[in-house]
């Protein structure tokens, strides 16, 4: 179902969407092989055979370059088939905007690769102390969402008495699976713990520095404006699947209510028309 799932929010084919948001939120389920989230090997093939994780990542580190629009709205259509996969598209596709911050050889090993994809944390904690040509950090960082299927995580944390970001990869970070909601249940938002992790200096950045001018580059832009750009179309995506089922209902339940209940009907109905001009 994937390929069919995928081929959809691309093309934004509202009949496959409404018709087969049911099915696919059963199959989404199916393709996560942890209870608290963890997509299978099968799904993550087909993610990174249409990079899914790195639409707005630059065609020089293999992505897609996706134009803003086009990106959001394959974010909002796989929001409406499951709020799940929505979420994790738009967290796995948000670490591209780091890589106009870091240097050209830091970014190229972690974003080139056909499975990179970032999770991570934007809350300060813990400290990073120099031992000497490296730095030790020991934290812990809350909501980590995508962190079972991430290649590397990145974390807010104190170095020379400032808070900086860094990049921690993936083989020495600690997963605690804690993630455990009754929303968007398979989204894998775990904390995560650094131990003792050793990284070099290019490891750490700054959203105050761009480092490196690309063609195609997110850095021209807020970084609130591009959250919003990720973001918004989740909250769209599960919106609008939310008020098509009670359409569903509605007709439904037409002509019992309509006998029974009319001003509950004319409210859902009314409530219907006028978000649909919203959306």
């Amino acid at each position: 179902m994937w390929e069919e799932a995928i081929s959809a929010i691309k093309k934004s084919d509202e009949s496959w969407l409404k018709n087969n948001h049911h099915d696919f939120k059963l199959f989404f389920e199916s393709e996560n092989i942890l209870p608290l989230g963890k997509l299978s090997e099968t799904a993550l093939s087909h993610h990174y055979k249409h990079k899914l994780f790195k639409m707005f990542v630059s065609e020089k580190y293999n992505g897609l370059a996706l134009d803003f629009l086009s990106a959001s709205k394959w974010i909002e259509n796989a929001s409406y088939l499951d709020g799940n996969w929505g979420w994790l598209l738009a967290i796995g596709v948000g670490g591209a905007y780091f890589i106009d911050f870091l240097p050209h050889e830091i970014a190229d090993h972690y974003f080139s690769s056909e499975n990179a994809l970032v999770a991570g944390s934007g809350k300060p904690d813990g400290e990073a102390i120099k031992k000497d040509e490296k730095y030790t950090i020991n934290g812990k960082w809350s909501f980590c969402s995508g962190a079972e299927q991430a290649s590397l995580f990145t974390a807010t944390t104190t170095k020379d008495n400032q808070l900086t970001a860094v990049i921690l990869p993936k083989e020495q970070v600690e997963i605690w699976r804690d993630w455990n909601m009754i929303g968007l249940p398979f989204t894998c938002s775990h904390t995560i713990i650094a131990n003792n992790i050793e990284v070099t200096e290019n490891h750490f950045f700054s959203l105050q520095q761009v480092i490196q001018e690309n063609s195609y580059s997110l850095s021209k832009i807020s970084f609130l404006g591009f959250a919003m750009i990720c973001f918004v179309p989740v909250v769209k995506g599960i919106s609008k699947c939310f008020w098509n089922q009670v359409e569903e209902l509605l007709i439904e339940r037409q002509s019992t209510w309509q006998e029974y209940q009319s001003k509950r009907y004319l409210f859902i109905k009314g409530a219907c028309e006028n978000l649909s001009k919203h959306f």
